[in-house]
């Protein structure tokens, strides 16, 4: 190639970092997307080493947390300086797992449904008569708000959530800016806007995903009517920890940052998964930059074989991808994602692991039903994990090939397998199998599952199928 195509790119770079480099919603960032942004920011402050003027990097969150490069930079929101919220009336129903509770606390309601989900649906259900405000309903698992979209009999409801799909009353939409209820999960919590949604019913595991939804509601428009109040009904466990967080909070008003102290006192802080650390994240980032600074030497006339020789690594004997350049690109430049599965009701197609950890698959169409969501992930089950090279980079098909006796299973209301190599959409796919060997999670088993809830992984556990497997012993993680 000339050097003119790679010219053109770096006055692409000049254009894209000439000026502040602002990080939006830095609290949305797992593992795998902070990998990607730590390259990026090693690529901009690359480039800014050779430029006279002064910049700055700006992380902004309204529940920050901190990063390593080079070194830490925190984000800090300012004290007293949102004008944005309306006041706000919060109701705290606290889930019980024994007999229903009454209490004389007028802002408390005590339920005995196990499930702060389950209860919130519920409660929502049994309210008959469409409340006069805007409402917005957050749940996290698809299975509770296709339960909630079936039962509710409201009008005007949007659905907000990953899936292009509506479901039973509930009507998909982007935003649902002029619905009068909108239903949604992390799809909704993160970012939207919508003034005058004024009651909200919401459920979280951790406090900065709490602050996030909870931010959706009571916020100023300037059509609004002045005065009126917002009202926001929290879903939670009745643990200890709630218990003794609440006591003396009731009836009593606080500021907004005496608020989040308290959610803060409720739950415990999200752990952060460490993806960024595996092996595979690390070589991506090399790559990654040294794509970056072959362009940049090469748009600024120095030799590329030189380059070449002093900074590009030798990848083919550390990891196993095809040899084709769709395939190098497709692993390296994108984050793990874009697997898509077939929906049996219609020839629409889906994320396939959101479907995968929702809704019923079914092996004789090679499509996922909709019409029976789930409220169990599936795990792929071995009968050992001898073989499996852990940690490194590999095709699914080399995978499966080595694996012992793979079955992807469903074990609550009759066991249900089903043969991985049989499901077109992973025939194509890499896999890096992850153990204790890999990541020094604290809790390799909880940290599994919680990785599984939100990535495209699957638990890996190890024996029989006369259990739910409870202690996965690996996490394998498509890419």
């Amino acid at each position: 190639m000339s050097k003119a195509p790679f010219l053109n790119l770096l006055n692409d770079f000049s254009r894209f970092f000439n000026g502040y480099f602002f990080i939006d919603e830095f609290h949305l960032y797992n593992g795998i997307e902070r990998s990607s942004l730590n390259v990026l920011i090693d690529m901009v402050e690359f480039y800014w080493r050779y430029t006279p003027t002064r910049h700055s990097i700006v992380f902004s969150s309204a529940t920050p947390t901190s990063i390593t490069v080079d070194k830490t930079i925190t984000a800090d929101t300012g004290k007293g300086n949102s004008m944005i919220r309306k006041r706000t009336k919060v109701v705290f129903h606290l889930v019980l797992g024994g007999k229903r509770s009454s209490t004389s606390d007028q802002n408390t309601s005590n339920y005995s449904l196990g499930n702060p989900q389950e209860a919130l649906v519920n409660y929502i259900t049994s309210m008959g008569q469409q409340p006069e405000k805007k409402t917005g309903i957050i749940l996290d698992r698809v299975y509770y708000i296709a339960e909630l979209c079936s039962k509710i009999n409201w009008s005007d409801v949007a659905l907000i959530w990953g899936l292009d799909q509506s479901y039973g009353k509930c009507v998909k939409k982007d935003v649902g800016r002029d619905s009068r209820v909108i239903v949604g999960n992390s799809a909704v919590s993160f970012g939207i806007d919508i003034p005058d949604l004024d009651l909200g019913f919401i459920t979280s595991n951790d406090p900065e995903t709490l602050i996030q939804r909870f931010g959706r509601f009571g916020r100023v428009n300037k059509g609004s009517v002045g005065g009126q109040t917002a009202e926001v009904h929290i879903f939670v466990e009745a643990s200890k920890r709630v218990i003794d967080a609440l006591q003396g909070a009731n009836g009593k008003e606080l500021t907004y940052e005496e608020f989040i102290q308290l959610i803060n006192k409720m739950y415990q802080e999200r752990i952060y998964d460490e993806l960024d650390s595996l092996e595979f994240s690390r070589l991506r980032e090399k790559v990654i930059f040294d794509t970056f600074l072959l362009v940049y030497n090469i748009a600024n006339g120095e030799l590329a074989y030189t380059t070449v020789n002093e900074n590009w690594r030798d990848i083919d004997t550390r990891i196993n991808i095809r040899p084709s350049s769709e395939d190098y690109f497709n692993v390296f430049a994108f984050r793990p994602g874009g697997i898509e599965g077939n929906i049996c009701e219609n020839p629409g197609k889906e994320d396939f692991f959101t479907l995968l950890r929702n809704f019923r698959y079914s092996s004789e169409g090679d499509c996922f039903q909709l019409s029976q969501p789930l409220k169990e992930y599936p795990y792929l089950l071995l009968d050992n994990l001898n073989g499996i090279e852990e940690c490194k980079i590999t095709t699914f098909q080399d995978f499966i090939n080595k694996a012992s006796h793979p079955n992807i299973v469903l074990v609550k209301n009759g066991i249900i397998k089903t043969r991985p190599r049989d499901i077109e959409a992973l025939k194509y796919t890499y896999v890096i199998p992850i153990t204790k060997k890999c990541i020094k999670w604290g809790n390799f088993s909880s940290m599994a599952r919680y990785v599984a809830s939100y990535a495209p992984a699957l638990t890996i556990c190890v024996g029989d199928l006369r259990e739910y497997c409870s202690d996965p012993k690996a996490l394998l993680l498509f890419v």
